[in-house]
């Protein structure tokens, strides 16, 4: 029940910009897919299917913590000055406290998924991120998925505060950051597969303004 709050409380304050949370769940559990037949060397033959979905449903989580960071902050359409991007920068950590009060999810196998997530999937590959200049492969491998779907679902969806971003210019903005803000090897596969994240990517869209029409 206190699950269920949680994620009633973010999803509530978080809607008024942005449905990407499920986009996001969506391409990291394909992204995730794509690397275990990749890139075989940086999984164990343990990492399952059911991991994987496990690591995408807990990604629905990354954002938690913004539902402690305030309306004007998330709702704001120009850029940010210094003191609201501290603010911003913060909701990774209270994202995790907020996980931490409550007990029973502690046992649960997407805890560890969901706390690592959200923690470190603004850290950078080349350390200059946050919360804790975490770099290379010090980040876990579930948050520098994540980081990689959420930055594209950022720019590839409508904000309250700016237009989605035409496709090119999408996915030249993953390219730009290989090896800098991104995991080179996440960044490679993404690009070879652009046709597959664009498939995803337009059947979410559409289905999300078939049900916000209807309704």
């Amino acid at each position: 029940f206190a699950l269920f709050i949680c994620f009633h409380c973010c999803f509530s304050k978080m809607f008024q910009c942005t449905y990407g949370a499920d986009l996001v769940a969506v391409i990291g559990n394909d992204l995730l897919d794509i690397l275990r037949q990749t890139f075989i060397e940086i999984f164990s033959p343990v990492v399952i299917q059911q991991q994987i979905s496990q690591i995408a449903t807990a990604s629905v989580l990354h954002d938690v913590g913004k539902i402690a960071i305030p309306d004007y902050v998330l709702n704001k359409p120009g850029k940010l000055t210094p003191e609201e991007f501290k603010l911003m920068q913060q909701h990774p950590v209270k994202g995790c406290e907020l996980l931490n009060r409550i007990p029973n999810f502690h046992n649960d196998p997407l805890y560890a998924y969901s706390y690592d997530i959200c923690r470190w999937h603004h850290e950078r590959w080349d350390g200059r991120g946050y919360s804790d200049g975490l770099a290379g492969e010090e980040i876990p491998l579930c948050a520098r998925i994540m980081a990689v779907a959420d930055v594209f679902d950022a720019v590839a969806e409508r904000r309250c505060y700016k237009p989605a971003m035409p496709m090119d210019e999408c996915f030249d903005i993953i390219r730009q950051g290989k090896g800098t803000s991104f995991d080179p090897r996440i960044v490679e596969v993404f690009l070879e597969n652009r046709a597959q994240v664009e498939r995803v990517h337009e059947t979410f869209t559409v289905g999300v303004s078939a049900v916000f029409i209807s309704g």
